[in-house]
This record gives C-alpha cells, structure tokens and sequence, in this order.
C-alpha cells in the first residue's frame, strides 16, 4: 500500500501498550491485487515520465522507482545504500483479519532502530507466485516498530514505520506497513570483543 488511514503523528503510539487504532478497508492492508490489475502500470509511466520518459534505468539519484520483484528490489536497495550486504525486514501477513477492527496494542517493541537511510519498498501487485512489483524510495531517519494485538484472542504481529527526518518538511509519523511491505537496511554486525 502507499496511502495510510493509520498515520499517527505521536512517535510513540505504536510503542504504547493500550493504544487503539483502526485499519481502513482503503489501506490494501491484506490484499495485493493481481499483476495488472492494481496501480503498477500507472506508477511506473508517472515514474519514467518524471526521469525524462523512455526506459528508465535503476540509478543511485533516483529517489523511487517501480521495481519488479524482490531480487531487483534488493539491488536497488544496494545501490540506494551503497553496500551489498543490506538485510530485509518483510512486514508479516497476519493470523486473521485485520481490517475495519479496533486492534488494541497488547506488546510493542523496536525491531530496527532508526536507521539513518533505508530502503521501503511497498507492495503494489502480484508478480509471480511469492513476487510482487514494488514502489521502492530512500527514506531518512526511519525505524520499524513490531505491534501485537489480539483482536479476538488471538495474537498478529504487525510493523509499523515511524519518520522522523528533521530535513523533511513532513511533521514526525508513523504508519502500520501493509502486508508483504518490506524494509531494506545495511547488515550491521555487533562486536562483542572485550
């Protein structure tokens, strides 16, 4: 999805315990729509038209492009972040449905701090099997917070994406990612030597 009925200006409502919100059938919070059937087409021609028409090439500059399928997501994503070794954090498809429900958060926890650029790549429609076209941009200031609610006993894990960029005219927010939406980060590695 690329419009959020969940945008909250509060940084931390997403990490509050107690904290209701409400996710809009207009999101595509849970459906992707088949290849060919959902904004893919029209993105992509707005896209290329912007970058001076013709067959758009994957460059470092371009702040978003219509990509498709994970691989060529991730390479652009390499390339966005100059490194090869970016990790993908794939927001999960949950246990029921979640759409049109009050969902109370019932635990909350940072899963990727706030990086200073990723990669977000939303899902726009079904490429293959497993394999979607996606509307990817360079983000700054970005962390992803894990939300688990039970809106009927039974728990779901959803993500959501708080901005903070203080170059960006855009005040602070954060938005819970729709299904499959997937963030790309610098693999970071931890040194535990003494």
């Amino acid at each position: 999805g690329l419009d959020y009925s969940t945008i909250q200006n509060d940084l931390d409502f997403y990490r509050t315990v107690g904290n209701k919100f409400e996710i809009s059938p207009l999101d595509d919070f849970e459906f992707t729509p088949a290849h060919g059937y959902g904004v893919a087409v029209k993105l992509r021609a707005e896209t290329e038209a912007y970058y001076a028409g013709g067959v758009r090439k994957l460059k470092k500059e371009d702040p978003h492009a219509v990509i498709d399928g994970f691989e060529n997501a991730k390479l652009w994503a390499r390339e966005q972040l100059g490194s090869v070794d970016v990790h993908a954090t794939r927001a999960p498809v949950t246990n029921e449905n979640m759409v049109g429900r009050e969902l109370e958060i019932i635990a909350s926890e940072q899963l990727v701090e706030e990086q200073d650029a990723l990669v977000a790549c939303h899902v726009l429609e079904h490429l293959e099997e497993d394999d979607f076209i996606y509307a990817c941009h360079l983000a700054k200031k970005v962390g992803v917070v894990e939300v688990t609610v039970a809106p009927y006993g039974l728990s779901s894990t959803l993500y959501a994406a708080c901005h903070d960029d203080p170059e960006s005219d855009a005040i602070p927010f954060c938005h819970i990612l729709s299904i499959h939406d997937t963030m790309f980060t610098v693999e970071t590695t931890k040194d535990v030597s003494l």
